[in-house]
């Protein structure tokens, strides 16, 4: 191992070892059993173990192959994602720009809407009332989606 180049020593074994170390450290940590110190010596040790099995081989092998590539799809996954995210809330903004529905105009329409309610109970127009609960509960909703 030693007498190998630098750059292929860095790639065959250096980063593969740091990159497994990494995943093992994240996965313990994500786990929480252990504290931090814990964690790393743990992450230490098992992945000095892996490092003189056949499999750890195999993975430096793959992940110098393999390893540029994944990272541009998981870039391209994680930027799309990211931009439907954005695209999918940003678009709830703008119709609420584009309607003129504010959060003040929303509630507005409501204490109307109240006001009608109350006035139909007092007078016992049930007709009325029913319309009045529906279209409350309309306002209530989208009072909800302008809070989000």
């Amino acid at each position: 191992m030693l007498s190998m180049p630098l750059e292929q020593m860095f790639r065959g074994f250096f980063l593969p070892f740091v990159i497994l170390f990494a995943i093992v450290f994240g996965v313990l940590s994500a786990v929480r059993i252990f504290n931090k110190k814990i964690n790393l010596v743990i992450s230490v040790a098992l992945t000095v173990l892996v490092v003189f099995t056949p499999q750890f081989t195999v993975f430096a092998t793959y992940l110098t192959q393999l390893g540029g590539q994944f990272a541009i799809a998981a870039f391209f996954a994680v930027f799309g994602f990211g931009v439907l995210m954005w695209a999918l809330g940003r678009g709830r903004d703008i119709v609420y720009e584009q309607t003129g529905l504010t959060k003040d105009k929303i509630i507005k329409k409501l204490e109307k809407h109240y006001r009608k309610y109350k006035d139909a109970r007092e007078d016992g127009d049930r007709e009325k009332m029913g319309a009045e609960e529906e279209e409350i509960k309309r306002l209530e909703r989208e009072l909800k989606l302008a809070d989000d």
